[in-house]
């Protein structure tokens, strides 16, 4: 695992991302851990990524599920949202 600092980080941007393949960074401010930057695999998917990363996005969810008064984990959302994906690529798959 490699460490650098913030500014050492933006200086050398491009040597930083083209290392990443060959091992996960560290990047420090001020001395302390501040972000992580790991490749992705072939198959990453984005949407699952984004939505089980919002914070907002599961206010959302929450809110209108609160008249129910139901609630949505965060793994229930990813779950939902991962479903929806299958269905879709199988979809797109019978139509080509």
């Amino acid at each position: 695992m490699a460490i650098r600092s913030m500014k050492d980080f933006k200086q050398n941007l491009s040597l930083c991302m083209n290392r990443v393949r060959q091992e996960p960074l560290v990047i420090t401010k001020h001395g302390r851990p501040w972000a992580g930057v790991l490749p992705l695999a072939d198959d990453f998917d984005v949407e699952v990524f984004l939505v089980s990363n919002s914070r907002r996005l599961m206010d959302l969810f929450n809110q209108r599920l609160a008249a129910e008064g139901r609630r949505y984990s965060r793994k229930e959302v990813v779950r939902a949202v991962e479903e929806a994906d299958r269905k879709e690529r199988k979809t797109r798959r019978r139509a080509a």
